[in-house]
């Protein structure tokens, strides 16, 4: 987390990285990854990936920190939890209401998902099947219409529906509107100093090394444009937690007018073996918290 007066001006040096020890499910290190944040009712949440400490594990689960100030924070839980992969936990609010739309691994299919108790109860609202292969998803309302980037393939595509809860999506003309390695989502999309942006990360020769600010020019049913500011916004950093890059960036605007910032970091170390032991095995939550 970082709190900075501009999210397109983050100065890396000042960045609080929250330690893996504030959670205790299972063993150091953990994966955290993928945050998102919102704010409600003067407290903040960053709802997040999160896999086991074992370094082969391919399953995550969507896990919630809150803070009162944006400086410290409690470990909750899980808020999602299923038995496929769980991950990119994109939430938002609409006329009071809390969706999330995260990416569900290979299930080949998107699903929409309701606040019934936030931040750590949800119902499943609506499954949106448009393609074989995605990831990141983001919604985006603009002029009464939604509409949804989706990672496919090494291209970001986009479709338009009038009402997100329905699964009834139309291929955009502009579509695929990025390809390569700089396509993939790294954030919501966000106003800021009334231009649009979208954030989208870099993989320059790995994984997830930085992310680029992109400008929407224009959006419509069919017409899409948008332009990338030269310079990334987030970079690899240090010789630490973020030493392989940095992939994704959301934020929040504070009481004050500063924004609070959220970005996850890589750093790539050798294997170690993970032991087990009763003291370190994972509790089998699933089976009573399961999620479809």
């Amino acid at each position: 987390v970082i709190k900075t007066s501009s999210p397109l001006e983050i100065n890396t040096d000042s960045i609080h990285w929250i330690p893996k020890e504030i959670v205790n499910q299972f063993p150091v290190p953990c994966i955290m990854a993928d945050p998102f944040i919102v704010k409600k009712d003067g407290k903040y949440y960053i709802f997040y990936e999160e896999k086991s400490g074992k370094r082969n594990s391919n399953h995550g689960n969507i896990c919630v920190l809150e803070s009162t100030d944006g400086v410290s924070w409690e470990y909750l839980g899980y808020a999602l939890d299923a038995p496929f992969h769980l991950s990119w936990p994109n939430v938002f609010e609409l006329e009071g209401e809390y969706y999330m739309i995260p990416e569900r691994g290979a299930t080949l299919e998107m699903a929409i998902y309701k606040a019934v108790d936030f931040p750590m109860k949800w119902k499943k609202e609506v499954i949106i099947r448009i393609g074989e292969d995605y990831a990141d998803p983001i919604l985006y309302r603009y002029n009464k219409v939604w509409y949804l980037f989706v990672w496919e393939k090494q291209v970001l595509s986009l479709y338009y529906n009038d009402n997100f809860l329905e699964d009834d999506w139309t291929l955009h003309s502009s579509s695929p509107v990025a390809t390569g390695s700089g396509s993939r989502p790294a954030g919501q999309i966000y106003t800021f100093n009334n231009e649009r942006y979208m954030f989208l990360q870099m993989s320059d020769g790995s994984y997830g090394t930085g992310v680029y600010a992109y400008v929407i020019d224009s959006i419509s049913t069919t017409d899409f444009q948008m332009h990338r500011i030269d310079n990334p916004i987030l970079w690899k950093h240090g010789d630490d937690v973020a030493k392989d890059g940095m992939h994704t960036l959301n934020y929040v605007q504070m009481h004050d007018g500063s924004y609070l910032c959220v970005v996850d970091g890589t750093i790539t170390k050798e294997r170690t073996t993970w032991k087990c032991s009763w003291k370190n095995t994972p509790k089998f939550h699933w089976f009573w918290n399961q999620i479809d």
